[in-house]
């Protein structure tokens, strides 16, 4: 398998956070979704970008991070950002070829998805709530990242 440049906005895909309160979130990995993650490191080039509310909020998912053993993950590839702007413009700078999307704690991805759906060949949105939105066979839409065709490849490599 060809390795490709994969952008994985952290939350809602493979960390999710209990708090409703902004500020004081709790993250912690989904269900199988470090199996995922540590597999997608091993076979892609994986940028991680984490939107953060706060200084604190990077912190804490900095150290999730750091205590997360993901076997030759570059930890200069974890990129932050406060906006889903600041989000798009990444994705598009790092010239993704796969960006799979979960929005954040007060949206659920749908505007990054547009913006980067011209420049990205290939975009997984995971969504809280299953809704159709009509966006084309490039986006593939889930709850659950796992459930994901590409999801699927990657753990049965």
């Amino acid at each position: 398998m060809k390795r490709r440049r994969v952008t994985l906005s952290l939350k809602n895909t493979v960390l999710w956070n209990p708090s409703n309160d902004m500020e004081n979130s709790v993250h912690a990995f989904k269900s199988d979704a470090l199996t995922f993650l540590k597999a997608l490191v091993r076979q892609h080039e994986v940028y991680i970008v984490a939107q953060v509310n706060n200084d604190e909020e990077r912190e804490q998912l900095a150290a999730l991070l750091e205590e997360t053993p993901l076997e030759g993950f570059d930890p200069r590839k974890i990129v932050w950002c406060e906006k889903e702007e600041g989000k798009v413009h990444l994705v598009r700078h790092l010239e993704s070829q796969i960006h799979i999307e979960g929005g954040w704690e007060q949206d659920d991805g749908e505007d990054v998805v547009r913006q980067l759906k011209p420049f990205v060949p290939k975009i997984i949105w995971v969504q809280k709530q299953s809704r159709h939105v009509p966006l084309g066979a490039s986006v593939e839409m889930v709850q659950d990242v796992v459930d994901t065709s590409f999801a699927k490849d990657v753990l049965a490599q």
